[in-house]
């Protein structure tokens, strides 16, 4: 561990101690994985490092604060640092983006849908949480779609990248609506008269898609633009991801993982016992800047995937474990260290 006594330490140090403190936290070593990654690949550049710790003179003892004021750092400079990756990926079909239903009236600090609407659908009845049959469901979907046309409240998803404008640093991710999904999400429920989504089903979307979903519906959104038409018309910032924008996630892959030449991300296969073990192991994935209500409402259409069991998600160690690929720690820090101070 790196002591630091005396005169305020130069860059390097710096970096190490942070690096150091990462590394004693239980997600931290996923995020160094990731990070020498990206400096390998050249999808982060030692500049953008030595930004992310230009400001940050005065750390705090604690691992779990020290991390925190980094996300917080990585987010204040997100104009800076987020949709650099170079040769962003093309691609004239459709994306989809699969959402918690509760991330839409539900959510703790933030929810799509208008206040409004919530209070006026809930005192109506017509906002229901759970559904048993096919019936239930339909209803379920109904006020859902009837949300996405008419009870957008005014923020969308993510955030647009405005010049001059202070951001929090949350992107969108997308998936291309290729074969693959469209075999694995080809039971979706889309409306009266399809059958309830079978056991399991929204349980495999979320292994795919490395998400840590636990009981609750999955709701998917799905273009009826391409990915190019979305981005012109919507004037967006896209690009495949890499570990800075993902810098909150816990199950985050940066990909390639290696000098492979692929302009997508790659989300992180996530079934206890099997992670990144799988046929993909993971499925193609960008970023968008923001998706505003008016292209919620006019550019998607709303399906329901299924509800997530109670499933067991792989804990910390073994997407750790995964990601450092029996690597030496100790020497991913130094190589971090090296590759951002000798640029």
């Amino acid at each position: 561990m790196v002591e630091l006594v005396g005169e305020a330490p130069d860059a390097g140090t710096r970096l190490k101690l942070v690096l150091e403190k990462l590394r004693q936290i239980e997600f931290g070593p996923a995020r160094i994985a990731n990070l020498c990654r990206a400096l390998e690949t050249d999808h982060v550049s030692a500049r953008q490092l030595r930004e992310v710790i230009s400001g940050l003179e005065d750390l705090p003892p604690d691992n779990f604060d020290a991390f925190s004021l980094l996300l917080d750092h990585i987010r204040a400079h997100c104009h800076n640092l987020y949709f650099r990756r170079p040769s962003p990926p093309s691609w004239d079909k459709p994306v989809a983006l699969v959402l918690d239903s509760a991330l839409l009236d539900r959510g703790p600090y933030f929810h799509l849908f208008s206040r409004d609407y919530i209070t006026r659908s809930t005192s109506a009845g017509v906002a229901p949480e759970e559904a048993v049959d096919a019936d239930d469901l339909a209803d379920m979907l109904a006020y859902i779609r009837t949300g996405f046309r008419e009870g957008l409240g005014d923020t969308g998803l993510g955030e647009r990248f405005d010049v001059g404008k202070s951001l929090s640093g949350r992107v969108v991710f997308v998936t291309p609506v290729n074969e693959f999904w469209e075999n694995l999400t080809a039971r979706r429920f889309r409306g009266p008269g399809d059958p309830f989504p079978a056991l399991g089903a929204a349980d495999q979307v979320c292994d795919y898609l490395g998400l840590g979903y636990c009981n609750t519906w999955l709701v998917e959104l799905r273009s009826r633009l391409t990915l190019s038409e979305l981005v012109r018309e919507g004037g967006l910032a896209m690009a495949a991801p890499t570990v800075l924008e993902a810098w909150s996630h816990k199950f985050f892959r940066h990909w390639p993982r290696d000098a492979t030449v692929d302009t997508w991300g790659k989300t992180l296969y996530l079934s206890k016992g099997r992670v990144g073990i799988a046929d993909p192991p993971g499925l193609p994935e960008v970023i968008l800047d923001h998706l505003p209500p008016s292209l919620l409402s006019a550019a998607f259409d709303v399906s329901i995937l299924g509800k997530v069991s109670g499933r067991s998600i792989p804990d910390q160690h073994e997407v750790n474990e995964f990601l450092i690929a029996k690597r030496d720690l100790t020497v991913l820090i130094d190589d971090i260290v090296s590759k951002v101070m000798a640029s």
